[in-house]
């Protein structure tokens, strides 16, 4: 979905480097600088995305993925990443736009928030200290009291 994107900043920033995890490297065309990483450890992967600068979370619009959670962009901003995500319902309700992260809904976009981000150092810290403020709203610890009152209404009910 991205491809095109990645491929063009590469060749736009020498010092550029790409790394995708959790998809197929086939899906890919080779580039030197674009780095697959292999499976790893859930205790590992906080380590592994600390080593990032950015966090992007392309998405296409499908009624598949229309049932997926805001998972992926969570995981980033709790680690303090800023993120371009596809502007997809996942999203679009998780992502204040130019606060918290970029959404993206065509090359275009991609292109532009990534260019800004790569270029852009204070932008990363500031979109990612705001996008780990809104995570940590996110933790079971901070929202415990709305699983025990959803708890406690549901066998209210059943009585």
């Amino acid at each position: 979905m991205i491809e095109p994107v990645l491929l063009q900043l590469l060749d736009a920033y020498p010092n550029l480097e790409v790394a995708v995890a959790g998809a197929d490297p086939k899906w890919f065309r080779q580039h030197e600088r674009m780095l697959f990483l292999d499976y790893v450890e859930i205790a590992e992967y906080s380590d592994l995305l600390a080593g990032f600068d950015i966090g992007v979370a392309p998405l296409e619009d499908t009624r598949f993925n229309a049932g997926k959670s805001d998972l992926k962009v969570l995981e980033y901003s709790m680690i303090g990443l800023p993120v371009v995500a596809s502007k997809v319902p996942s999203y679009v309700g998780t992502i204040r736009n130019g606060e918290t992260g970029f959404l993206a809904k065509n090359p275009k976009d991609w292109l532009r928030h990534l260019r800004s981000l790569i270029e852009e150092a204070e932008l990363r810290t500031r979109l990612g200290a705001s996008a780990r403020a809104w995570a940590v709203t996110r933790t079971i610890s901070r929202n415990v009291g709305l699983w025990e009152r959803a708890y406690t209404v549901r066998s209210d009910k059943s009585r």
